[in-house]
């Protein structure tokens, strides 16, 4: 088992023995930060809410952080495999020419990259200095999301039908972000309109700002609000206003919205 299913385990046995630990008191005695217990929090939720729906015990906990475990070796050697062709595929082409960049991100947040590629290419700049342009970018730079509703993410596998009834009935709007390549939460709220209130408040708190993004699906009058009351950390022409793509609107679901800002470079 690895050192991670290790701590889980551990992490399950003290919430068993105790329902009211403080986070610090978590974080010393399993010897990592607050930031990992918050996490690793929210991964025993998503098993708790897993074997549950498959009439597991305790017992059956430790064969779920293998699949789990399984699953994430399987996706990461898709991920490198999917890096070696596009290498391949550089090379064949002019690998003196290409150069390749891992964004870890998508919509906007991967968009904003690709403009300060372009505009570093535009200055006449090399291709290094394009690809750090972007790297500058993508380092300076969050997303953060919120779905109206837990249905599509359900029915696309991410969270399992318990969870989707229970945040359904306690109108639990899940707050997302980008983190390392994957969609992780970063914070649950009750009501739509905390939740809008939080990514404005989210927001704020990367200011100074060099550029942002709002994105909607379907929902033009909730995004359009949000960039009202955020247009003023930005000059007009680094706000941008848009509409998910298809693919995307199709996990999140309608009425889903996105902020994308990128802190100013220091």
């Amino acid at each position: 088992m690895t050192e991670t299913s290790s701590r889980l385990l551990q992490l399950l046995a003290l919430l068993q023995a105790r329902r009211d630990w403080p986070g610090r008191e978590l974080a010393q005695r399993l010897e990592v930060s607050e930031r990992t217990v918050r996490r690793d929090v929210e991964r025993l939720r998503r098993i708790q809410e897993m074997t549950a729906e498959l009439g597991m015990n305790l017992a059956g906990v430790e064969r779920v952080f293998e699949l789990e475990e399984q699953l994430e070796a399987m996706a990461a050697k898709v991920r490198r495999l999917e890096k070696r062709a596009a290498r391949l595929a550089a090379e064949a082409v002019d690998s003196s020419r290409i150069r390749l960049l891992d964004s870890g991100t998508v919509t906007m947040q991967l968009g904003w990259a690709a403009i300060a590629a372009a505009r570093a290419a535009q200055a006449g700049l090399g291709a290094d200095e394009v690809v750090a342009a972007a790297q500058s970018n993508l380092q300076r730079s969050r997303l953060f999301a919120v779905l109206e509703t837990l249905e599509y993410v359900y029915r696309g596998g991410r969270i399992g039908r318990a969870a989707q009834l229970v945040g359904s009935m306690l109108s639990i709007k899940p707050i997302l972000t980008v983190e390392n390549g994957e969609v992780v939460p970063l914070e649950r709220v009750r009501t739509w309109r905390r939740a809008i209130e939080r990514l404005v408040d989210l927001t704020r708190q990367e200011a100074p700002l060099e550029s942002l993004a709002v994105m909607h699906a379907g929902n033009l009058s909730d995004a359009q609000a949000i960039a009202d009351r955020l247009r003023d950390l930005v000059p007009p022409e680094q706000l941008i206003f848009t509409q998910a793509g298809p693919v995307l609107a199709t996990y999140a679901g309608p009425g889903a919205l996105g902020v994308m800002p990128v802190k100013a470079a220091q």
